[in-house]
């Protein structure tokens, strides 16, 4: 019996273990954001992640990765209108931060980056979620808007294609 009781709490604590350096692992991984030192580069790197959650969770359902769910949808899109009016406000000041993936071009070329700006929130407004084929025909034209904009705007790095659905 107390042979039994002993591999149980063995057991017990050996997955307690496991499950807090899983815990720990996961945290560092999925907040890499903690390491960036300026309050500006940290806004905008937070609405990024936004985004990108939010074109994760539309490509998914047009890719057929998960259910195409109305209300999830509807709330991605609303997410996108949201993040993407207030790109020129969180991008306003040229803040700098050694994890930050935006170019100086942006405030080189800010007129230009308001209107690939504007783009992309007007393309997230005609995103329409009401069906999923009305979904595959207006998400083309979200997608195109980030990547105009990264393509001229966001310095390359580790995130891989395949993580959101867009080209670094």
């Amino acid at each position: 019996m107390k042979n039994h009781t002993l591999r149980r709490r063995f057991v017990l604590y050996g997955a307690l273990i496991f499950i807090g350096l899983l815990v720990t692992v996961w945290t560092t991984a999925s907040l890499a954001q903690n390491g960036v030192t300026n309050h500006g580069v940290f806004q905008r790197m937070a609405a990024m992640g936004i985004a990108k959650t939010a074109v994760g969770t539309l490509t998914d359902m047009v890719a057929g990765r998960v259910r195409f769910d109305r209300k999830v949808a509807r709330a991605a899109r609303k997410n996108l209108i949201r993040v993407t009016r207030h790109i020129p406000k969180v991008f306003k000041r040229p803040d700098g931060d050694r994890l930050s993936r935006a170019k100086t071009d942006i405030w080189l070329s800010w007129a230009d980056f308001e209107i690939r700006a504007e783009t992309a929130e007007r393309a997230a407004r005609r995103l329409r979620v009401g069906r999923l084929t009305s979904l595959q025909r207006t998400l083309p034209d979200m997608l195109n808007a980030c990547l105009n904009c990264h393509q001229a705007y966001r310095k390359p790095g580790l995130n891989r294609p395949q993580e959101n659905g867009l080209k670094n």
